[in-house]
C-alpha cells in the first residue's frame, strides 16, 4: 500500500497527452503507477488505456511526481435518430494522499465545456464504468441524475441507451440484464485499494454498488451513464466549491487553534 506523503498544501499540475503521442518514458511510468492500484499485466493494461483517445498525467507541482491519472475518450454517436456525444472515462487513479482536491471533478468539467463548445446543440453524457465503489460514491456525491440508482429505477429508454453503447464497446463481455460487463479476471484492483467491510455495506450507495456488481473484487465493471445537463453540472460545480470552503474553515480552525495553544504555552 502506497504510503500517504500528502504536502501540506498540496498543488497539482495536470498534463494531457494524446495516448498515440505517450513516449516510452511516458508509459513506463503510467505503469509503475497503476501497477500499484491494478492487478494485471502491462500489457493487458496498455491495451485498456490505448483504447481512449486523452490521457491526462497529474503531478505533484512542486515535487514532479506522477500522482494521478485519467484517460477519455469522446464518441458521437447516433441512437434512434439523434446524435449524442458520449464522454467516456476511465482508467483513474489517485494518490490517496491526494484525494479530495476536486481533480476528477476539474476533468470532467473541462472535458464538458470543450465538448460543449465544439457541439452546442448535441446533447452530453458522461459513460464509465467501475469495478470500484468509491468510484461510484463519487458519482452519486456530485451529480444529481445518474444510473443506476438506489433510490428509483433506470428509465427504459437509458436501459436501451447503455445497452447501444456498451454492446459496442464491450461485445459478449457485456450482460445486459444486470448491467454487467463480465470480467475475467486479468484485470482488476488490489485487494487493498477497495476494501469492504461490514460496516460499509450499511452505508445505501456502497451497499447498492455491491448489490448490483457483486464480481467487482474479480473484475466485473458496472456501467454508468450520467447526462451532462445543467442540473447536473450546476451540481457538480456547487459540490466543488462546498468542499473548497470546508477545506478553508477546517485550516483557518485548525490554525486558530494551534495559536490558542501557543498563547498557553506562553
Amino acid at each position: 500500500m502506497p504510503e500517504q506523503n500528502k504536502p501540506t498544501t498540496p498543488k497539482i499540475r495536470i498534463h494531457p497527452v494524446l495516448i498515440s503521442n505517450l513516449s516510452t518514458a511516458e508509459m513506463d511510468e503510467i505503469w509503475e503507477f497503476a501497477f500499484r492500484y491494478t492487478d494485471t499485466t502491462r500489457e493487458i493494461y496498455e491495451r485498456s488505456l490505448r483504447l481512449k483517445q486523452k490521457v491526462y498525467l497529474m503531478r505533484d507541482r512542486e515535487r514532479g511526481n506522477l500522482i494521478g491519472l485519467g484517460a477519455v475518450q469522446v464518441t458521437k454517436v447516433t441512437f434512434e435518430g439523434r446524435p449524442y456525444l458520449i464522454i467516456f472515462g476511465g482508467n483513474v487513479l489517485i494518490d490517496e494522499a491526494y484525494r479530495g482536491l476536486n481533480v476528477i471533478q476539474r476533468l470532467g468539467l473541462q472535458n464538458y465545456l470543450s465538448a460543449r463548445l465544439r457541439h452546442p446543440f448535441t446533447p452530453i453524457y458522461f459513460l464509465f464504468d467501475t469495478f470500484s465503489y468509491k468510484s461510484f460514491l463519487m458519482l452519486s456525491r456530485n451529480l444529481r441524475e445518474f444510473y443506476p440508482r438506489r433510490d428509483r429505477p433506470t428509465p427504459e429508454w437509458i436501459l436501451r441507451f447503455v445497452d447501444f453503447l456498451a454492446e459496442q464497446r464491450y461485445g459478449e463481455a457485456w450482460d445486459p440484464l444486470r448491467g454487467i460487463v463480465v470480467g475475467t479476471g486479468d484485470r482488476k484492483l488490489r485487494d487493498w485499494v477497495v476494501p469492504v467491510a461490514t460496516k460499509e455495506l450499511k452505508r445505501p450507495t456502497i451497499g447498492f454498488f455491491v448489490e448490483r456488481n457483486p464480481g467487482f473484487r474479480k473484475g466485473d465493471l458496472l456501467v454508468c451513464i450520467a447526462p451532462l445537463n445543467l442540473g447536473n453540472i450546476r451540481s457538480m460545480v456547487g459540490n466543488m466549491f462546498r468542499r473548497i470552503l470546508q477545506k478553508r474553515r477546517a485550516k483557518a480552525q485548525a490554525e486558530g487553534t494551534k495559536r490558542e495553544e501557543a498563547k498557553k504555552g506562553g
